[in-house]
């Protein structure tokens, strides 16, 4: 299989993002570019230079309907990605992948032809209050389900040991633990805060309603997306000061190496 470059992987995750935004727009669900999309938009008119990702959030009351348009317009090449739908979809929030590629991510013990294909990141983003009793409960169970089940590149062997005693003796296996984390999701409901709980940053992913705002367009290399209105207010919530770029080691992307399948014909393209 051959390797794609970043510039690669960048340029089909934004046909991806390009076809997710059409189905919404056709439908009428709102969405937002969040996280390192956003700043990627407002800070470089496109991907971070060393990013290979995106992330979208969508209001928790429209991402049901949201799940059916996908499964029902999605094209052949892409795929709806949920935890208890597809066998390596080891997140509760959605994705859609590009089923011509594959990721090897080396925390994900399966073979390489197995692996999930590059994809775009749908996080539920959840109405709620500062303290909000069921998110609470979320985050303890998201800290247990890294600390039992999330798979690590580390390499100290009491430390695999450790884990591999927590899952033997754990009541719950993963899938039921995200069962009970998507349950949990959506009981967190009221508020002035539009959140999202899967977010790395913990209270800072807890976002005033009032910076969302009205429908708002940004240019993202050749395409226009929806993000928060104000997204100066959101980018300082979130970064600080986002304008300045991060160290130069700290400038990494996320995948161990995205793949290109085999075609039909048995020949690569790209």
């Amino acid at each position: 299989m051959k390797q794609l470059s970043l510039q690669e992987c960048q340029k089909r995750l934004l046909e991806i993002a390009k076809c997710f935004d059409a189905i919404c727009q056709r439908n009428d669900i709102p969405y937002y570019m969040i996280g390192g999309t956003l700043l990627g938009a407002i800070r470089h008119k496109g991907f971070i230079p060393w990013d290979d990702d995106m992330d979208f959030g969508v209001p928790i009351k429209y991402y049901e309907k949201l799940m059916g348009c996908l499964e029902k317009e999605l094209p052949k090449q892409y795929r709806l990605c949920q935890f208890e739908k597809v066998k390596n979809c080891n997140t509760v929030f959605s994705k859609i992948d590009d089923m011509e590629t594959c990721v090897d991510d080396k925390c994900n013990k399966c073979p390489l032809s197995e692996q999930l294909g590059l994809s775009i990141d749908i996080f539920p983003l959840c109405f709620c209050e500062k303290e909000n009793e069921s998110n609470i409960k979320l985050q303890k169970l998201r800290y247990i389900d890294q600390k039992v089940f999330a798979e690590s590149m580390e390499n100290r062997w009491y430390k695999r040991f450790c884990k591999a005693i927590l899952r033997a003796v754990f009541p719950l296996s993963r899938k039921r633990l995200m069962k009970k984390m998507w349950k949990l999701t959506n009981s967190i409901k009221g508020g002035d805060y539009l959140a999202n709980v899967f977010g790395l940053v913990g209270e800072r992913e807890l976002i005033p309603l009032s910076f969302y705002g009205r429908d708002s367009r940004y240019q993202f290399e050749d395409a226009f997306f929806c993000g928060p209105e104000k997204y100066d207010d959101y980018l300082k919530q979130i970064y600080g000061n986002y304008m300045q770029l991060p160290p130069v080691e700290k400038r990494k992307s996320h995948s161990f190496g995205v793949y290109l399948k085999h075609t039909t014909s048995g020949l690569e393209h790209e």
